[in-house]
């Protein structure tokens, strides 16, 4: 065919490994989000407290479910197991998602957007506490206030982060306070949602009709 460079026998090794370097997976860096992809909630947004459902204003507090969740999932914290035995510790876990928004929870009859988002793409997930009946709890960059800490958030020395103001943020590649907080928060004790519900089936609290659902 005229104009069709026909390679010769001395060609093909190189033509072969220009071939196959091509066809690998590109990758020239881990890429850098920016706060906000993330929702980065700084810690004056939340008064310096841990971010949970119980200091959203998404929240509908008389019926423990989540405006833009909806009436089928319950967004309560709880204490498991609630009797436990000598070998077993109990754990306060409270619920939080990456749609947090300061304000305070609905008392009385609930409320629904009418359009409502999975728990999965909310990122619904609980959140241990590390003791009983405190105050407040959820998530934050390094745990303070009762709140669990993210294990992207790196601090030097010391292995107990709540000693540290600051820390390095290895998503946003940066420095955050210990009270900030992002939707890439992540933890290796985190409960998710589906677990959740079927803890708080045990424990009672989803079996009876809830008056206060309303309709989505």
């Amino acid at each position: 065919m005229p104009g069709f460079f026909k390679y010769r026998e001395k060609h093909l090794p190189k033509v072969n490994s220009l071939r196959a370097a091509n066809s690998l997976v590109q990758i020239t860096g881990v890429p850098v989000l920016t706060k906000g992809q993330l929702l980065f909630s700084p810690a004056e947004e939340s008064d310096g407290k841990p971010r949970s459902c119980y200091n959203c204003d998404h929240q509908n507090e008389t019926a423990k479910t989540c405006k833009l969740i909806g009436p089928s999932i319950r967004t309560e914290k709880f204490t498991y197991p609630a009797q436990p035995t000598e070998n077993e510790k109990a754990i306060e876990y409270w619920p939080a998602c990456g749609y947090w928004y300061p304000g305070e929870p609905t008392i009385g009859v609930a409320k629904y957007e009418e359009t409502l988002v999975s728990p999965e793409d909310a990122g619904l997930v609980w959140i241990n506490a590390p003791e009983l009946g405190a105050p407040d709890g959820g998530a934050c960059c390094g745990g303070q206030g009762n709140g669990d800490d993210c294990d992207n958030w790196l601090v030097e020395g010391d292995e107990n982060k709540r000693n540290y103001s600051e820390g390095f943020c290895r998503v946003l590649q940066e420095t955050t306070n210990t009270n900030d907080c992002c939707t890439a928060w992540g933890d290796d004790d985190e409960v998710a949602w589906q677990k959740a519900q079927d803890l708080l089936r045990d424990l009672g609290k989803a079996k009876e009709p809830n008056p206060f659902l309303g309709k989505p």
